[in-house]
């Protein structure tokens, strides 16, 4: 798949590096899999990720992607006490395919800025879900 992605990838802290968007697409696509988000906040952050979830909730239909999961995060129970995090947010996607198509969504694309507006840093992991 070309993905043409047409945002400012300034920020390695909240945006891919070209490379991880290659990576990604080139990795084995074998089914379903999950996205772990963990979201540090900006000042005044929360807004602006609303506004990015509303086109995101619409390209996570168009794809056949869901919201499993978003809550606060507490304090970590194992791990270094100063990497905290404001928000976990778990989506389900039925394959990387399904997640790299809707990174080439116009509309959705055009709501990244209010992501990166949204967010300090974040780490997005993507989880295999191993057939049952």
């Amino acid at each position: 798949m070309a993905l043409v992605w047409k945002v400012d990838m300034s920020d390695e802290s909240v945006d891919p590096t070209r490379e991880q968007i290659e990576a990604l697409a080139a990795s084995p696509d074998s089914g379903p899999v999950v996205m772990l988000n963990l979201l540090a906040f900006r000042e005044g952050g929360r807004e602006h990720y609303r506004s990015y979830m509303a086109a995101a909730k619409r390209a996570l239909e168009e794809v056949g992607g869901r919201v499993v999961l978003m809550g606060k995060a507490a304090q970590p129970f194992i791990g270094p006490p100063d990497e905290r995090w404001d928000e976990v947010l778990v989506v389900r996607y039925p394959s990387r395919a399904a997640f790299l198509t809707m990174l080439s969504l116009d509309y959705y694309r055009d709501a990244l800025a209010h992501r990166r507006n949204a967010l300090s840093r974040t780490r997005l992991i993507p989880v295999d879900l191993e057939p049952r």
